[in-house]
């Protein structure tokens, strides 16, 4: 038997490895990883119970603790600490098994996982999933709305959409057409103010702010105005909380244009200034070619090019 002796303090756990059961450990591994049941099950497309079920299961066979349960989550011990190394070794080949099986698949069925943003989701990759289930409805899809990069290598996801280019060295990428954005107000919140002529109006007006991970994001052409602009009164995580406070005449905000040019109460506050960001497809290498992963590529890829606000 393949033993993996591992040290830890002050004793020795024994793990027979080709007895584990992979099931377990992958639980395991995704706990480790999120620190949360709530985490680990939305990785493992699993419910917490039951990620908490084989949790315990899998202590009780290594009769050993592997996480403390605290009121900040589940913190390694030191067990767990040995162990993960050779649980995530296992989590690789299982994968690298995963890939290459799944690389050879020639069927158009099966689930195919999509991660985006709300914004790109809403307008673009929702309406091209609308069109693979009608064109192939043996094909089911889960989409991952978040504001993180979802991961290819953990296969979180089959496919991400992101404004971030994908930088996982096995991803095949594809950079789409850019998505065009404007600054927009309420016609009751430019009645209160002066309607901006130019750029340098806006110095004397109220901003709502889209607050990504790393900061708040600021409209570009206004980049050499912000050590002058105020700081924005509204700060919010979601396009739909910036569209509700946009409606609510709280300031001035940027949108993706194919979002506030459908919005009947908000108008474009200098129409003639516009901005945008890149837009970008990755799938894994192994997975690039599966018939239901390319065929909700070609869709995806088909509604970018014939989105008629892109840049």
């Amino acid at each position: 038997m393949l033993d993996s002796i591992i040290e830890t303090t002050g004793r020795r756990v024994r793990l027979g490895i080709e007895l584990m059961d992979w099931n377990r450990l992958r639980f395991f591994v995704a706990v480790y990883r999120h620190r949360t049941l709530a985490g680990a099950s939305r990785e493992l497309n699993s419910n917490p119970p039951t990620v908490s079920r084989q949790l315990a299961a899998l202590e009780h066979e290594l009769k050993s603790r592997l996480f403390l349960r605290t009121p900040r989550g589940y913190l390694p011990t030191d067990v767990a600490d040995a162990l993960i190394d050779v649980a995530m070794q296992m989590e690789s080949s299982a994968l690298e098994l995963e890939r290459r099986a799944g690389g050879a698949d020639t069927s158009l069925s099966g689930v195919v996982r999509v991660g985006t943003s709300d914004v790109l989701g809403t307008g673009y990759v929702i309406p091209a999933i609308a069109s693979v289930r009608r064109a192939y409805p043996e094909i089911r899809i889960e989409v991952d709305i978040a504001s993180a990069f979802s991961r290819l290598a953990q296969r979180e996801n089959d496919i991400v959409v992101r404004n971030v280019r994908p930088e996982q060295a096995s991803a095949i990428v594809r950079r789409l057409p850019g998505l065009t954005t404007a600054l927009y107000a309420s016609p009751a919140y430019l009645a209160n103010f002066e309607t901006p002529r130019d750029i340098g109006d806006l110095i004397a007006h109220e901003f709502v702010a889209l607050v990504a991970g790393d900061g708040i994001r600021w409209f570009p052409p206004l980049h050499a105005l912000r050590p002058r602009l105020r700081v924005p009164g509204v700060q919010v995580n979601s396009i739909l909380a910036l569209v509700a406070s946009l409606q609510g005449a709280v300031g001035i905000g940027e949108l993706p244009a194919y979002i506030g040019d459908a919005i009947a109460d908000l108008v474009r506050v200098l129409p003639d200034v516009e901005s945008g960001y890149d837009v970008w497809l990755g799938t894994h290498a192994d997975f690039h070619r599966t018939a239901r992963v390319r065929a909700v590529v070609d869709m995806i890829v088909q509604q970018f090019q014939g989105g008629k606000l892109v840049r």
